[in-house]
């Protein structure tokens, strides 16, 4: 590991890469949560997630000329959870509400 302290990590592209360029801002935009996590997405793009949301996906990759590669995202889902009433909740379409997924007992908590 390049960095003793951090387990797993490797030497590769990725930002802040010492062999790569310097990383630059290339969005920035006030948001109201703490992200949890930032999750990488096999399209190049990275996603900020709350504390208790996870990011589900169906995805295609292809592979086009020259070995390029190609990954649409065919569906996508945020699913949330740490409500009073226990449900866990799935949200496909930013135009909706969430639509309740599954009831966890209080014994699973």
């Amino acid at each position: 590991s390049p960095l003793p302290w951090i387990k797993g990590l490797k030497w590769g592209e990725y930002v802040g890469s010492p062999s790569a360029p310097d990383p630059s801002v290339c969005f920035s935009q006030p948001h109201g949560e703490r992200f949890g996590s930032l999750q990488a997405l096999p399209t190049r793009a990275i996603c900020g997630l709350s504390g208790k949301f996870c990011l589900m996906m169906i995805y295609s990759k292809e592979q086009g000329v020259r070995s390029m590669h190609s990954t649409d995202i065919q569906w996508s889902a945020i699913l949330s959870w740490g409500y009073a009433d226990n449900i866990l909740r799935l949200k496909s379409k930013q135009s909706e509400p969430p639509v309740n997924f599954i009831q966890c007992s209080e014994l699973h908590q």
